[in-house]
């Protein structure tokens, strides 16, 4: 997968005008198997580096508004961070 990434990126860079032409070499279908498979190895990572289910709910969270919302990106980036402010706020409220 790492491969294909590396395989686009030359290709993008260096030969933008034919670009187009090599992607359309790759059938569709086959591009979304890739991005699937893709998907599902940046969720075990996340799933590895989180340190516990609220990292892991927050990640997802954020992920789903940048999939789902128009101005995703921005959105999540709100939503994930007043999130996680909550959490720990909350958490710091039990402890004491």
């Amino acid at each position: 997968m790492v491969l294909y990434g590396i395989l686009y990126l030359v290709l993008g860079l260096f030969f933008s005008h034919s670009f187009t032409q090599m992607i359309k070499a790759f059938p569709l279908p086959i591009l979304g198997v890739i991005l699937i498979f893709e998907s599902l190895s940046l969720m075990l990572l996340i799933k590895d580096i989180a340190g516990s289910k609220t990292d892991l709910f927050v990640c997802l969270l954020v992920a789903l508004a940048a999939l789902g919302l128009p101005q995703g990106y921005v959105v999540g980036l709100l939503i994930g961070t007043t999130v996680w402010y909550l959490i720990q706020r909350r958490t710091i409220m039990k402890s004491t």
